[in-house]
C-alpha cells in the first residue's frame, strides 16, 4: 500500500496504491486529511492502481469527499477499475462522487 500527492497547476493528486482495507486506512487516513489541508480547492484521487477495497476504504473514500466538499473544495475519483469499481457501482457512490478516467479529465471538469 502506498500513497503519494502531486499537485499539477491547481489540482491537487493523491494516488492510492494496493490494497484500501482497515489496516491501511488507520495507516493512512492522517496523511490522506493533511493532503485536503494543502492550498489547493480542487482534489482528485487516483485509485487505478488501487486493486482492492473494503467497507473500511470505501468509508475513508466517502469521508475525504464530504470533508473537501464541506470546506468548499472540488474532490473527484480517477480510474476506477476492477474490484473498487465494483463496490462502488454497488453502492451507488458513483452518483454522488464524480468519477473520471484520467487525471486531466477530472481536472478539465473540477474546474468547470
Amino acid at each position: 500500500m502506498g500513497i503519494s500527492i502531486d499537485e499539477r497547476e491547481s489540482l491537487q493528486v493523491v494516488t492510492i496504491d494496493g490494497e484500501l482495507d482497515s489496516l491501511e486506512v488507520q495507516n493512512i487516513r492522517g496523511q490522506l486529511e493533511d493532503a485536503l489541508q494543502l492550498r489547493s480547492s480542487l482534489y482528485a484521487i487516483d485509485v487505478s492502481d488501487l486493486s482492492m477495497v473494503d467497507s473500511s476504504g470505501i468509508g475513508l473514500l466517502v469521508y475525504l469527499y464530504k470533508r473537501a466538499t464541506a470546506d468548499g473544495n472540488r474532490l473527484a475519483l480517477v480510474g476506477l477499475k476492477g474490484q473498487p469499481a465494483d463496490m462502488i457501482n454497488f453502492l451507488k457512490i458513483d452518483q454522488i462522487v464524480p468519477i473520471y478516467d484520467s487525471v486531466d479529465a477530472a481536472h478539465s471538469a473540477l474546474r468547470g
